[in-house]
């Protein structure tokens, strides 16, 4: 199994995702990016210690890519910063560093044979199957499918930790890491995180 907590940058315990906040903090505020680094560390697994019901599976997606956000974002309220400014931080680190890493795979697999396949296939398994989601799946034509999603794990741990507001900048990062993509259009109604009652979830390959 690869070891994720590798040694990086003199620190045995970082991974990748806190190193990219850890970077992302101090370059905007200096030492008190330090600061708040290593009290949103804290949260985390503060947050993680309370968080019931949920499958191994679930507690890694927890760990890496949901509750960090969570934990800023409480941390950075807890620093005088209003709700808004929070928000608006948070998302800043998702965009601009998050989303755009994913984007940059994104843009490399778009020159890939058979995408469309390829994604619809991973796509399909991992809404359906991936324990993250209870999902279905109510379209499949030869050029396009589209998936609902009825519970989601983003979702619910915003509930679960009295924020839901920050699962709209969760669903935001689905539409730019998409839109990466010149072989497959994606397109949404609606999500859990914007105020609908599901998650719509549409593919359609391009055809020349």
């Amino acid at each position: 199994m690869k070891n994720v907590f590798k040694k990086k940058n003199g620190d045995p315990m970082l991974n990748d995702v806190e190193l990219a906040m850890r970077d992302f903090l101090i370059e905007k505020y200096g030492e008190e990016g330090n600061t708040l680094y290593e009290k949103t560390r804290s949260r985390l697994e503060e947050l993680l210690l309370k968080t019931k019901n949920k499958t191994e599976s679930q507690m890694v997606t927890l760990r890496k890519t949901i509750m960090p956000r969570i934990a800023l974002y409480q941390v950075l309220q807890e620093s005088g910063r209003s709700k808004d400014e929070s928000y608006n931080i948070v998302k800043s680190y998702m965009v601009d560093v998050v989303c755009a890493r994913m984007s940059n795979t994104f843009r490399k697999l778009d020159k890939m044979p058979f995408l469309y396949a390829i994604m619809k296939k991973n796509i399909v398994n991992n809404l359906l199957h991936g324990g993250n989601w209870e999902a279905e799946l109510v379209n499949e034509e030869s050029n396009t499918f589209t998936c609902y999603v009825h519970k989601c794990l983003w979702y619910d741990a915003t509930v679960e930790n009295d924020c839901p507001e920050l699962c709209r900048a969760f669903c935001e990062c689905d539409d730019i890491n998409f839109d990466a993509f010149s072989k497959i259009d994606f397109y949404r109604e609606g999500a859990l995180g914007t105020g609908a009652c599901k998650c719509d979830f549409t593919f359609t390959k391009h055809v020349k």
